[in-house]
């Protein structure tokens, strides 16, 4: 299906450095041949209320129409009812040359995926779609709710009346999850200026997608002037230039004409953020030297995961979830591609315990902390541990965790002959990236005990917090680990004047540091981030406390 839009995952990379735009916003939306489940005026609320009228116009909260579902769930709603139409009116015959639109959902598959517009004018009336003006494109839109999504036509067009056939929906059968309604977010219509010189449309950059391999993607150039706009050279400079190259680009554009200008990434010996300037020449007499900023990102090479032959819980008798649903590894657990963020969710892509004292309720004050055994078949040299987290809609996930270890040799006899037993703290509550806690020295062992010290449970109100859950561990196979010197608080002193009290830890030049302090171990409260350190040794002195006070819990953590 042909389409003149700006390719979707362009405009979708570069929307930050949009210019603001204005827009029509239609003073009515109707739809002669489909039931709504959520009100159709959801379509048109308008700048600052459906939509930040802020580039780059992202949604603003979550008013969408979506129809009924005739066919009930599973089913296809445009196999079932056919495809339903949307009828806008501009209030009067308005020069359009754009339409925006902002997805339903990426939740499910409801959402509008191919339409087609048709026009009529003020004199043609509703029943005059497509009497005087011929021109009909098509544009598939994207499920995603929050950006904004804009097509431009080829020509420019006067009508009141704008009329959007919904073509098809994401639904996938078997086994869609959603698909039998159709719903959209938002609709609204750039305002046009056509300007009697040539003028050059362009984005403000061009970001490519994280890769190693050799990319392309198309640079959409369009003009929006009157004349011709001719087009006389490419070329590129600044620091990571010669790991980029312009492999076509058109050479003249009609006014509202769009073409394509290939630009190729070539990541080879490459790592990390590469950039450059992109320089298109043109006949525009007020951008006739346009200067676009490119950047592409080559992420470290992937990462192997030793082999994890078996888990067991402590709670595996009344567990919610199985503890093997921890070791799924790379591929099935969390994407073996970088950043290997998590895959799946919920019963077969989880570990998490019962509820033994109901809700609401702290499983750690109920029933103690919960204890994992991880066996890696044999003996491993070990730096690092990954862990992926449980869910972020509530506050079950493990917040704190401590390791012991134990060789092939001594079995269930932990911290024998491996005395290092290192605890950690997950800052964030996310179920989809992957933390990353290095060791300070390096460990070789068979077996490792992860014992849950904590989760997310704030009392009181909170959502969730009476089980434990975890959603994957896994252990890089990187090379030797460079010793580091543990983070310790070393030292604490108090002033009989003041009452202010002085923290003393372990540090590393060139790194930040974050205190926290807490009346009752369950409530922390950052009171200093980014704190420098001053060398091997760094102090904080916490003045925000009374001389009577007593009873404190510091923690210091890298960001």
């Amino acid at each position: 299906m042909k389409s003149s839009a700006l390719p979707l995952t362009l405009l979708l990379a570069a929307a930050a450095g949009l210019q603001a735009s204005e827009f029509h916003t239609p003073v009515a939306v109707s739809s002669p041949n489909s039931v709504e489940f959520y009100p159709i005026t959801n379509l048109i609320e308008g700048p600052d209320v459906g939509y930040d009228s802020s580039p780059p116009h992202p949604v603003i909260g979550n008013q969408t129409w979506v129809t009924n579902d005739p066919g009930g769930y599973p089913s296809d709603y445009i196999a079932v009812a056919g495809e339903p139409i949307l009828v806008f009116d501009m209030g009067a015959d308005t020069l359009l040359a754009e339409i925006s639109v902002w997805g339903y959902a990426t939740s499910n598959d409801n959402g509008v995926k191919d339409f087609r517009l048709r026009f009529a004018t003020e004199a043609e009336g509703e029943a005059g779609f497509g009497t005087s003006i011929a021109y009909s494109p098509a544009f598939t839109a994207l499920k995603d709710p929050v950006p904004r999504q804009s097509f431009f036509f080829d020509r420019a067009v006067t009508a009141r009346y704008v009329e959007m056939t919904c073509l098809s929906n994401y639904f996938v059968a078997p086994g869609s999850s959603g698909g039998d309604r159709v719903g959209l977010g938002e609709v609204a219509f750039e305002k046009f200026i056509s300007l009697p010189e040539p003028n050059i449309a362009a984005p403000e950059n061009v970001v490519f997608a994280p890769t190693r391999e050799v990319t392309q993607v198309p640079v959409v150039l369009r003009n929006t002037g009157q004349r011709t706009l001719t087009i006389s050279g490419a070329t590129l400079s600044g620091p990571g230039a010669a790991a980029f190259s312009v492999v076509s680009m058109p050479t003249s554009l009609a006014t509202l004409q769009s073409g394509d200008l290939v630009l190729r990434f070539t990541p080879t010996g490459l790592e990390g953020d590469v950039t450059a300037t992109l320089t298109v020449t043109s006949n525009d007499p007020d951008a006739g030297v346009l200067a676009i900023p490119v950047t592409a990102t080559v992420p470290p090479p992937p990462v192997l995961f030793h082999p994890i032959a078996d888990i067991s819980s402590s709670t595996q008798d009344s567990d919610l979830w199985p503890a093997s649903n921890l070791i799924q590894g790379a591929g099935v657990g969390f994407d073996a591609n970088w950043p290997h963020d998590q895959l799946g969710a919920g019963a077969s892509h989880r570990w998490v315990t019962g509820a033994p004292g109901g809700y609401p309720s702290d499983y750690i004050e109920v029933a103690g902390p919960p204890v994992l055994v991880i066996d890696l078949g044999q003996n491993r040299l070990l730096g690092e541990i990954n862990i992926w987290g449980y869910t972020a809609t509530n506050t079950n996930g493990t917040s704190e965790f401590q390791l012991r270890f134990a060789t092939e040799a001594e079995g269930s006899a932990f911290a024998t002959s491996i005395a290092y037993t290192p605890t950690f703290i997950i800052e964030e509550n996310n179920d989809v990236r992957r933390f990353e806690f290095p060791f300070e020295q390096p460990v070789t062992a068979r077996f490792i005990e992860f014992t849950a010290t904590d989760n997310f449970y704030v009392e009181p109100g909170s959502s969730g917090g009476d089980r434990v859950g975890l959603g994957e561990i896994a252990f890089p196979a990187a090379g030797p680990v460079v010793p580091t010197t543990p983070l310790t608080i070393t030292a604490v002193q108090r002033s009989a004047v003041t009452g202010a009290l002085t923290l003393t830890f372990t540090s590393q030049s060139g790194k930040t540091y974050t205190v926290k302090r807490s009346r009752n171990l369950k409530d922390w409260t950052d009171i200093a981030s980014t704190v420098p350190a001053t060398g091997t040794a760094t102090s904080y002195t916490d003045s925000d406390i009374l001389a009577g006070d007593r009873e404190f819990y510091y923690r210091v953590t890298q960001p």
